[in-house]
């Protein structure tokens, strides 16, 4: 009877103590997100520089809105290790370490004509510029970067007297930060 009794007030105990856990719907604190980071897409958390492998592709193969127009890294490999599962990441560059004369990196079509001109001494036809397109997409990089993000996107609750616009939910989108080629 005694164990019996004993068993019972340690499952009450438990059971109380799961009912005052927070929620994890809830938002967490900013503080908390300071302090102890948050874990990225990578496996890494965000701010930390690591080595990654991955291909050029071209957003509008996804068929995603949020895609349209930009070059994305499919990565396969972090600090050398294969991943699980390749991850398609939206990237940026840090234009005050990279060496574009190296190897030219541009995350939208736009930027990428831009950096054609750039690194042209004539004028490239439309059918030069597919050509170079073509040879873009599908390139493998070895890469230096960190993973960040920031959110984007239309809040839910707006003001009255302000009209919706086309445009994803709001909500924490990742990229990466490329620093420099892997030598």
């Amino acid at each position: 009877m005694k164990y019996a009794l004993l068993v019972a007030c340690l499952l009450l105990t438990v059971l109380l103590q799961e009912s005052e856990t927070e929620d994890p719907k809830l938002p967490i604190p900013l503080d908390e997100i300071s302090e102890r980071g948050v874990m990225g897409k990578l496996g890494v958390p965000l701010g930390t520089s690591i080595a990654i492998e991955a291909q050029i592709i071209d957003g509008n193969t996804l068929r995603k809105k949020s895609t349209v127009s930009t070059y994305l890294l499919r990565v396969t490999h972090v600090d050398g290790q294969k991943l699980e599962r390749t991850r398609d990441m939206r990237f940026g560059v840090f234009p005050l370490s990279f060496d574009f004369q190296k190897m030219p990196l541009a995350s939208t079509h736009s930027g990428f004509n831009k950096l054609l001109d750039e690194i042209n001494t004539q004028p490239l036809t439309k059918r030069e510029r597919i050509e170079k397109k073509k040879d873009y997409v599908g390139t493998v990089v070895k890469l230096w970067c960190y993973e960040t993000g920031g959110y984007v996107g239309t809040p839910d609750n707006l003001p009255e007297g302000i009209g919706g616009w086309p445009d994803t939910g709001f909500h924490f989108s990742p990229r990466l930060l490329v620093l420099k080629l892997v030598e």
